[in-house]
């Protein structure tokens, strides 16, 4: 088991954050519980995760915020994918032009069995998207999909579970993730 607690802040473009790791693949049974922040384009936060890949049994429960173009926020990881058995519960923000919120990932693609209990999740900028789960599901390639996620409804009623879609012409494959009560 990995874990870490403080807090971490990034400046500049393509700095990515983590409450463990900035970038880093093959995550298991690891938890952050720091506040993460970045400031600069391209420069992704997650509470466990920046940016990576191949994330299981792990969780986060810090905030995390970004500022900049293209700058993701996750709970658990700011762009990546393949997570699995993972949660997180700290707020999301992004403040970004094409920057995308999500309780889990702000961008990313297969994700199951995970959920997000975030008291916020909030994209605030031109073509940004947020999400209870995931900010944009990124379905460039067929195989992408998001199967027994869940995020809590009630503390933002309208959110859905996928802010938006890019590559809208391949199927999306989004199968038992909603949002439900308390």
């Amino acid at each position: 088991t990995s874990y870490a607690t403080g807090n971490v802040s990034t400046s500049g473009n393509c700095a990515d954050a983590g409450g463990l790791v900035g970038y880093g693949e093959n995550i298991t049974n690891s938890y952050a519980t720091g506040n993460i922040s970045t400031s600069g384009n391209d420069a992704n936060a997650g509470g466990l995760v920046g940016y990576g890949n191949n994330i299981t049994n792990s969780y986060a429960t810090g905030a995390v915020s970004t500022t900049g173009y293209q700058a993701d926020a996750g709970g658990l990881v700011g762009n990546g994918g393949n997570i699995t058995n993972s949660y997180a519960t700290g707020t999301v923000s992004t403040t970004g032009d094409y920057a995308y919120a999500g309780g889990l990932a702000g961008a990313g693609d297969n994700i199951t069995n995970s959920y997000a209990n975030n008291p916020l999740v909030s994209a605030s900028a031109e073509n940004a998207t947020m999400g209870g789960v995931i900010g944009t599901f990124n379905n460039y390639y067929n195989y992408l999909h998001l199967t027994n996620n869940f995020y809590n409804q009630d503390k933002q009623p309208a959110l859905q579970a996928v802010g938006g879609l890019l590559y809208t012409d391949k199927p999306a494959n989004i199968t038992n993730t909603v949002g439900k009560s308390d």
